[in-house]
Parts: structure tokens; sequence; C-alpha cells
């Protein structure tokens, strides 16, 4: 590993059981002048020495707690812990864990300069010298969309317009300017640096995908799915205007009902008028809480009765397996561009899913969801799990060609 890589990953070193003894300066050296590192510290900060695969911030509080996020080896992981200050030493020295079993990881720093927007680290495992590297502090969060542009106003954020090499940590979500117009390149968010008299500071910059109206979120098809009350419902919008649905009786959750006809948005608002094979008509109105492209949170209403609250959510794709079968869908081409942040499955004794990877594993015969889960909700795969179908034997039926169809 090459020594200016060590920073980023110097708090994954440290992954066994040590006896904290705090730094300690080297003999001969004369003990550093008080830098106030608690009064300074306070606030959120990213390593300086992060890149746009490694990378690490930290939240240091008033209540010596801090929070970590970590990217290391393509895996986002969030952490808390406590850390202590040693004015005298001017040290910096804390433990946290990321709440999965793992043994704590470690920070052992010592400050050797503080500015404005920048600490400068001596870093430390056990009292054997690391590297130097520097916090630079976070001072805002700047959003803009995805083939969009937006302006950062450095006075406001720092005080003054006297900034210099901008950097993008990640020039694959957004670019920079000379000028400090960003750009945004695709979903997902990094950091940007910049240099003043006070030191190197950092921006958070998040790119979000342009909105979009009712009309086109409302457009696909929402599920609403609790086996454990035999509550089933998929509910199609088309957008000329037609809406499809299917639903599980009251009696039995696997018996499926259907019905037509068509839907009109007001402001928010759905309301659309169905008919089933048999005549029978129903008119909802979906008063809509919050709708993205993932989720859509509504009070429901039957011929002008309240029925209740519903969260829905959009259908992003379906496989057929048979029990013991396997398959591994292509979800990041079916998220709109956000990241997967793990998956879940409705009921783990028909499909169950790899939590990490997302691989379905069929177990028996019937249909459930997984969850593909986002920062703006769930999405939901749908997992039909059918028995196979068994060929004749040929023997008896000379002249026909019977194939197993899956």
């Amino acid at each position: 590993m090459e020594l200016k890589k060590i920073p980023v990953l110097a708090m994954m070193l440290v992954v066994c059981n040590l006896v904290f003894t705090g730094c300690k300066d080297d003999a001969g050296e004369a003990k550093p002048e008080k830098l106030n590192v608690a009064e300074n510290i306070i606030g959120n900060w990213l390593l300086g020495s992060s890149t746009a695969s490694e990378w690490a911030t930290y939240e240091f509080t008033e209540t010596s707690r801090i929070n970590t996020t970590t990217l290391e080896n393509n895996k986002l992981q969030s952490g808390t812990g406590f850390y202590w200050i040693n004015e005298d030493k001017a040290s910096v020295t804390g433990n946290f864990d990321y709440g999965d079993g793992q043994l704590p990881v470690y920070i052992d720093w010592v400050v050797e300069k503080v500015q404005t927007f920048e600490l400068s680290l001596k870093l430390y495992n056990d009292n054997l010298y690391l590297g130097n590297s520097s916090i630079y502090r976070i001072l805002s969060t700047t959003t803009v969309e995805v083939n969009g542009t937006g302006d950062i106003n450095f006075k406001s954020i720092c005080g003054t317009d006297n900034v210099s090499d901008l950097n993008i940590l990640d020039e694959s979500v957004a670019s920079v300017s000379s000028t400090g117009e960003l750009s945004g390149l695709k979903v997902g968010e990094t950091y940007m640096t910049f240099k003043t008299q006070g030191g190197t500071a950092a921006v958070k910059v998040e790119v979000s995908p342009a909105p979009k109206t009712i009309a086109e979120l409302v457009v696909g098809t929402w599920i609403y799915d609790k086996p454990s009350e035999k509550e089933w419902q998929t509910t199609t919008f088309v957008a000329d205007g037609f809406v499809d649905v299917k639903w599980a009786n009251a009696y039995s959750y696997n018996t499926i009902e259907t019905a037509s006809g068509y839907y009109t948005l007001t402001d928010n608002d759905c309301a659309f008028s169905v008919t089933t094979m048999y005549n029978r008509t129903y008119n909802q109105k979906w008063v809509t809480e919050e709708i993205n492209d993932f989720i859509w949170t509504y009070q429901c209403f039957t011929d002008n009765q309240s029925v209740g609250k519903y969260t829905g959510h959009r259908l992003l794709g379906a496989v057929t397996l048979e029990p013991g079968e396997k398959s591994t869908p292509e979800y990041s081409n079916l998220t709109f561009g956000y990241d997967v942040l793990g998956y879940s499955s409705n009921a783990t004794q028909i499909a169950t899913v790899n939590t990490e990877t997302g691989e379905i594993t069929a177990v028996e015969y019937g249909r459930t969801y997984i969850n593909v889960n986002t920062a703006k909700g769930a999405g939901y795969f749908e997992v039909n799990v059918e028995k196979p179908v068994i060929p004749y034997d040929c023997a008896t039926c000379i002249g026909v060609n019977h194939t197993k169809v899956k």
C-alpha cells in the first residue's frame, strides 16, 4: 500500500483489540502548544486523503460522540462511538463500530496545526507512526439535478470569494468549473474541496434526478402486499388514462380478481372507476400524501368512504422460477440511478434473497416480492415460484413432441 493511501484507511487498519494508551510524543520532542482541539474539532469533516473509491467523513459532537461514514472496497458503512481529547498532547483518540459484529475501529491522531477549515494531523496505530493527513471542514450541502447546473455562494459559506483549487472527489457524479459552477452528471453524492486562507474546506454535493410531475410518477404498476392479512393489490396506470386492477379477495390470498377502467388526476390526487368481469363497479380515490419513484403513500376512499392509509411500492421487474432456482436481476438498471442499499423478502417461505448481493432463491410455490431498498424507499421485484410442467410419457403418445415449458 502506498503511503499516500494510508491516511484514508488508517481507521480500518486497527482491527484487533488494543490496549488504548493514546499518542505519545517521541523522545526528546517538546510538547506541542495547546491548540484548543476540543473547541475546534466540533462539526463535520472529510478526511483529506479521500478519493472517489476510498473516503471517510467524521462528525464530532459536543457530547464526545463520533459518527462516521466510510467507503472502502465498494462498501459504504456508517459507524458510531466516542472520542477523547488530550489538550496537553493535542491528541484525539477514540473508537467506533459499524454495529455488524465487527471489532471496534480505533483512531489515534495528534493535531499539528489548527486552521479555520482544516486540521493537520499525524496518524498513529498504537504509537506506531503511519503518516500525515488532514481533515477538511464540511461547510454545506449543495443539490443539483442530473444534467443541471448550480452555483456555490462561497462568500455565504466561508466568508470570502477568494478560493482556489476547486476539486470534485468523484468526477463521474459531478463536475465543477473554475468559477464554482457545478454540473450534475449522474444520481449520487460526492464532495468538493477548495482552498481558502483558512485552509482547505469541503462541500457535500448531492445530484438528484430531474423532478417529475404527478402524471409522470403515477404511470406504472403499484403493489400493496400484506400476506399476513391476506391483502394484495396491483394497480397499473397507463399514460393514456387506462387503469387495470388485480387483487386477492378477503378469503384467499392467492385468488385473484380483476377489473379495468379509467383514471383522472386532480392536483396530487388520483380518482378511478373500474368494472369487474361480473359488471361490478368500484369507485376509488387516492389522496396523495407522498409519491416518488418507489413509494406512493395515500389515503384511500371507496365510494367516498375512507378505508385507510396505504403505501404502494412500484413494481421494478419480475422473474419466474422453480423451487431451488436462483436469479440475480440487474437491479442497478431499475432504480432510476439511485444506489441500492439492500434487499429483503416479503415471504421467505416462498423466496429468499441475499441482503447484500440481491441473489434470489426460490423456495416454495407462490408469489412474493423482494424489497429493493433505496434512499427514497423500496421498489418491489416480483418473484413467481411455479411448479415445473412435467412432460407426458411419450411412450404412450407416439408422434407428439412434448417438451418441458417454464
